[in-house]
């Protein structure tokens, strides 16, 4: 494991009790020795800053009210807007916006159909497309929808989906193995796949898993046995960590008993941050990114990055589990940031920096304890990392799990 140390910190001016809510990568190529990023905050506005092989963190814009009620972020490059970065935020105001990061300024928003709140957004490269999820503000179960636009033509969704999800949408993401299908997870503990050429949602509708529990993360995963499988990671808001396959008639156990496996109880920590792919091309498993703020978890607060494979023996005739995932400490930031909540991290394989931000109103840089200093230009790669049951457009599952309880992540 290395330990890893602050080395240079931005307070955005954001007034007090303001948090940091994400941080995103904008380039996946650096040729000026500076990686730019940008930042949502709860004061609704984005940040566009840049990381020198200094190293130093600068701010070299800020959009005030990007939003009423900015949500979410996702970098995206267009291939008919010149190829240049641009970054889409979403909000509860019903829009998803597209900004030019050169720019800084607005290309073109999107509007819900009815002004529901964007609760998260997906980009698809390879179709040009852009997914966004609502969020339900009553209590559940409710209209909630998903959008699907061809950002070569904006003014009407191609597709929308409205009664596969009864809550709040969490997480979107567009498959690895087909740009055209789109997997959503939602607050209701449901997990869905969507083939998005398809606008009849009841054919659209490929697979529906139930988690159990309201889920917070989401991930495409390689497949464990079979490449062409659509197999995908899921952390709960009770912290639950589970390997969800939507291809397979019946999946076997998730890799620990009941819903999944504790990732606070199995990785010593008091929350999830992140899950994210390991960077280690064709190596199954996934890079969680966790803090610990407590007192009885850990003397002094930190961010640990752990990998997680998901184990393969047989399920015990005595107990009826699962070993646990085997896990790794790859990295620990030492103090993270104090006794505040670490909102985002972002680290990639190549550069020897990571980031962090927090609902202290800090992005955070750190380098590793005594190495010296290396160049930023070394990145060259996108910054990007008991068993539901599986039912085919099957409507009878698409219940919420009477014990879930709602999450929201803003």
């Amino acid at each position: 494991m290395k330990h890893f140390s602050e080395i240079d910190s931005c307070r955005l001016s954001l007034g007090d009790k303001v948090f940091v809510y994400a941080l995103t990568c904008l380039s996946l190529t650096n040729t000026s020795g500076k990686i730019p990023f940008a930042a949502i905050s709860s004061d609704d506005s984005l940040t566009f800053l840049e990381l020198s092989s200094f190293p130093a963190l600068d701010v070299n814009g800020v959009v005030k009210n990007a939003h009423s009620g900015v949500t979410c972020m996702t970098a995206a490059s267009w291939k008919w807007h010149d190829g240049r970065d641009t970054v889409i935020t979403g909000g509860r105001d019903g829009l998803a916006r597209v900004w030019d990061c050169l720019s800084q300024g607005l290309i073109t928003e999107l509007r819900t159909a009815h002004g529901e709140g964007v609760s998260t957004i997906a980009f698809s490269a390879a179709r040009n497309s852009l997914a966004v999820g609502t969020e339900l503000e009553a209590n559940p179960p409710g209209d909630v929808a998903i959008y699907v636009w061809e950002l070569t033509d904006t003014r009407n969704p191609t597709c929308t989906y409205t009664y596969s999800h009864t809550d709040t949408i969490t997480s979107l993401l567009f498959s690895h193995l087909n740009p055209t299908h789109l997997i959503s997870a939602s607050t209701d503990g449901l997990v869905t796949l969507f083939d998005t050429t398809i606008h009849d949602e009841d054919d659209a509708v490929q697979t529906v898993l139930n988690n159990r529990s309201a889920v917070q993360h989401l991930l495409n995963v390689p497949s464990r046995s079979n490449p062409k499988s659509e197999d995908v990671c899921t952390i709960s808001h009770d912290e639950m960590l589970a390997f969800l396959s939507l291809s397979e008639e019946e999946p076997d156990a998730a890799d620990g008993a009941g819903g999944g496996w504790d990732v606070r109880e199995g990785l010593k920590s008091d929350y999830a941050i992140k899950v994210m792919a390991n960077p280690v091309g064709g190596v199954e498993g996934v890079v969680v990114c966790v803090g610990a703020n407590k007192a009885e978890t850990s003397t002094v607060p930190n961010v640990e990055i752990c990998t997680v494979q998901p184990a393969h023996n047989p399920v015990s005739a005595k107990t009826q589990e699962r070993a646990a995932p085997q896990t790794t400490t790859i990295a620990e930031l030492e103090k993270a940031h104090g006794e505040e909540i670490v909102r985002d991290v972002w680290f990639h394989e190549e550069c020897p920096y990571i980031m962090t931000c927090g609902e202290d109103g800090c992005i955070r840089v750190w380098g590793e304890t005594g190495a010296a200093a290396k160049d930023t230009n070394t990145v060259k790669a996108d910054a990007g990392p008991s068993s539901p049951k599986n039912s085919k457009k099957s409507k009878k599952h698409r219940r919420k799990s009477s014990d879930a309880h709602r999450f929201k992540p803003y």
